[in-house]
């Protein structure tokens, strides 16, 4: 199975960046599922509904987010009924959406796609990540064949130890909001790709 992810899409550009790209990328790599981190997508503050509906008119299959999931307003009621846009998972249970979703990426195989954010340096006071999810692996344990998280989050050592802590227990961990690359990624020892 090959997934890409697409970290913090900013604005317009980075919508029409998509929208040139990904038709082509989807069918030279032959990608199965397609994941987009768009917390930025409204021009740095948030996602609209018309702006996931665009994305996935693109070939986008999933929609993570982070600390500007709220900043447009009209997403609070459709992330409330929405089945492709999470919020970290370890706001408060009180938050409108979900911390994860599972998503049958082709006929009987499933993937968990698990938002969480970090908690160094972040405006919010969100719950532990690592409690949040386990949380997220537990309620979706026995339907998903895999897990995928993203971590948004402001310090590669927090987003480091999540993927040393799930090491082995999720497909991948792959982290957001930086707007730098980090170009540390690898496969970790018991098989989880950072």
């Amino acid at each position: 199975m090959k997934i890409l992810f697409i970290g913090d899409v900013f604005g317009e550009p980075g919508r029409l960046a998509i929208k040139k790209s990904l038709p082509g990328l989807r069918q030279e790599l032959k990608l199965d599922f397609v994941i987009a981190n768009v917390e930025n997508a409204a021009h740095g503050k948030g996602v609209t509904p018309r702006m996931i509906e665009e994305l996935q008119s693109y070939g986008v299959s999933a929609f993570t987010s982070g600390n500007h999931i709220w900043d447009q307003k009209e997403i609070i009621p459709y992330i409330s009924r929405t089945k492709l846009l999470t919020r970290p998972a370890n706001y408060s249970p009180d938050a409108p959406g979900q911390g994860s979703l599972l998503f049958e990426v082709y006929s009987g195989v499933k993937v968990a796609v698990i938002n969480v954010e970090g908690q160094r340096f972040m405006p919010a006071m969100n719950d532990s990540l690592f409690r949040a999810v386990d949380r997220e692996i537990d309620r979706w344990r026995g339907q998903a064949d895999f897990y995928f998280v993203d971590i948004h989050a402001e310090t590669t050592s927090e987003k480091r130890m999540l993927g040393w802590y799930l090491d082995g227990r999720v497909a991948a961990v792959i982290g957001t909001h930086t707007h730098v690359q980090t170009a540390d990624e690898e496969i970790l020892p018991k098989g989880t790709a950072f």
